[in-house]
């Protein structure tokens, strides 16, 4: 499996399929640091922001299987949760009784 074999690095802790939800027409969002005493404002792609290198990895397993958790469990999470949100934004509260 190629995503075992090469994994992100980058985990995210907000979901991009939510951080897309503010995106301009350039695809980017305003991301706000304050790394000393001024405040920073730069635009960014959502690959860019919520994220923590290594986040999810696990110490002591194979190299193959340092990253399973972001690989088999959020990964999945993160695509159904996108799809249930486009569902609610698209039908409202009737999406949560229809079956597909």
């Amino acid at each position: 499996m190629p995503d075992l074999i090469r994994p992100s690095q980058k985990h995210h802790y907000i979901p991009r399929f939510l951080l897309k939800r503010w995106v301009g027409a350039d695809g980017r969002l305003e991301r706000y640091t304050r790394p000393f005493r001024k405040v920073d404002r730069r635009r960014v792609f959502p690959s860019e922001v919520g994220y923590v290198t290594d986040l999810y990895r696990s110490a002591g397993e194979a190299e193959r299987n340092r990253y399973w958790l972001e690989n088999r469990l959020f990964q999945t999470v993160d695509n159904y949760a996108a799809i249930a949100l486009e569902k609610l934004n698209r039908w409202g509260s009737k999406a949560l009784l229809m079956r597909t």
